[in-house]
């Protein structure tokens, strides 16, 4: 790994995690209501039956309220760790969800998919070419490799979307980018 692109991405990292933490509660759920609007206008998500999501963490883009509503509808998958790789189950109910103990993420107890027609990924940092600069364990990008035709879209605060995102080869793009 390139070692110039290692510190900046560890220096992006640090200051998006800090910047993050400034943001009020009232003001993270404002952005998620309205990167949630955006998101249900698309055409990509009306048609689409089964979602890969994310059971939100502190400093991601609020989702329980995004993942509870349209679960009564479609398919809601939330991510499971699976060593060094990445499966999603489906999401019933948020009575299900067991937390995870290396990196404390809620995953889904439910039937595994089988094909999503659309994820939406968290992120650090996102540009507007669609790179994303993630918690760096590369979870979501190797599961992107094995899923190519999965179209995703990333999301996230207002201020994580900056002017450029530093990238190596096993970075992997967003089809779109939808933040505050």
């Amino acid at each position: 790994m390139n070692s110039k692109i290692n510190e900046t991405k560890r220096l992006l990292r640090k200051d998006l995690t800090n910047r993050i933490a400034m943001l009020t509660v009232e003001d993270q759920l404002l952005q998620a209501q309205s990167v949630f609007t955006q998101i249900e206008q698309l055409d990509r998500f009306k048609k689409a039956n089964s979602i890969g999501m994310y059971w939100s963490m502190k400093g991601e883009l609020p989702t329980h309220e995004f993942v509870n509503q349209w679960s009564l509808s479609k398919k809601i998958f939330l991510p499971q760790i699976n060593g060094v790789d990445m499966i999603f189950r489906r999401f019933t109910n948020s009575n299900e969800l067991v937390r995870e103990d290396k990196f404390g993420i809620f995953e889904s107890t439910g039937e595994i998919e089988s094909q999503l027609d659309l994820l939406i990924v968290p992120s650090l940092a996102f540009d507007h070419n669609g790179n994303r600069l993630g918690k760096g364990k590369g979870f979501y990008d190797r599961y992107l490799v094995d899923h190519p035709k999965i179209h995703t879209i990333g999301v996230g605060f207002n201020i994580q979307l900056v002017a450029s995102v530093p990238i190596e080869r096993f970075d992997i793009p967003m089809n779109e980018v939808v933040c505050a």
